[in-house]
Order: structure tokens, then sequence, then C-alpha cells
């Protein structure tokens, strides 16, 4: 499956379906919720602090339906400010980076501006991955950013408690 190339979201490249014990985000699905690590947080939170004019993104990679790392995308939306779209040269270094490390994609993450940290209408029109797991920043909070996780299907946003983990 490949994503339509367009603004709001990573080009396209295949995504394996399911890590080597047969899981992906979907496994957050039933459950209602979804891990990330003190350090991964904050390494997002970083990257949307690091630009705050700007919409970035990444990919997070994890394995056992754990999400581990964050990889950090170019974003290269014609406007940046209210969109996304991820350089397919960063994509690819990210899912190989991944492999190497035998790790999955398991999740997208970007921040919004000027928006609330929940899916905007682009978000769900061009998502070509409704197993994977979102987590989106939203930088409007005068002092704290807000992060929230959650599954997009066609007809449905599905928010994911997030348990923030030790390292």
């Amino acid at each position: 499956m490949t994503q339509k190339g367009s603004s709001g979201h990573f080009s396209g490249t295949t995504r394996p379906d399911a890590d080597r014990t047969g899981s992906t985000a979907r496994d957050s699905r039933h459950h209602g919720r979804v891990g990330i690590p003190v350090p991964l947080r904050a390494a997002i939170l970083a990257h949307a602090a690091e630009n705050p004019r700007e919409e970035v993104c990444g990919l997070l990679g994890g394995r056992g339906g754990r999400l581990l790392h964050a990889y950090r995308g170019r974003n290269i939306a014609a406007d940046r400010r209210c969109r996304f779209f991820l350089d397919p040269h960063s994509q690819l270094a990210a899912l190989r980076t991944m492999g190497a490390r035998g790790e999955f994609l398991l999740g997208i993450y970007h921040s919004h501006v000027s928006g609330p940290a929940y899916p905007s209408a682009a978000d769900r029109e061009l998502n070509a991955y409704p197993d994977t797991c979102w987590v989106i920043v939203s930088l409007t909070a005068a002092t704290t950013a807000q992060l929230r996780a959650f599954l997009l299907a066609p007809t449905e946003v599905r928010e994911l408690q997030i348990d923030v983990l030790p390292a």
C-alpha cells in the first residue's frame, strides 16, 4: 500500500503490516492505550518546540506494540504552518534504521502550530495507515505543549490513553 502524494502526510513507502510477533499499533486499539517511554515523549516535544511556527513530523518505531524511538522527518509541505508532508528521503532513512534495529513503523507524529492536539480533517482524510498510532502535539498552550495519541479510521477517531513509561 502506498500513500498518495499530497500535503498532509508522509509519502509513498510500503508499510509492514506487523512485526515478527504479529503486533502493530492495532494492539492498542483493543486496550485503548499506548505506552510512550519518557525519553521518546521528551524527544517528540523537543522536536516540536524547536520549530514552533511550523508543523514538525516524524515516524515512530517499535516492536511488540511498544513505541521505542522517534525518527525526525523533514516537513516539505508548501505551507508548513498548517500541513506536513514527510520528505521521502528522511522517511526512507528512518525505515532503514528501524529495520536495522529490528523495529517496525508503529506510529506517526506531527505538531499542530495553531490548533488542538486532535486530528485535523486533512489528517483524517489522507490517512492511509488506520492501524498506525498518530501522536499529535499542540503548541497553542502558553506554557506547555499538549501531546495526545489516536487511531484514525475512515469514519472514526479513537483517542488512546498515553501511558508514560520509564526509560
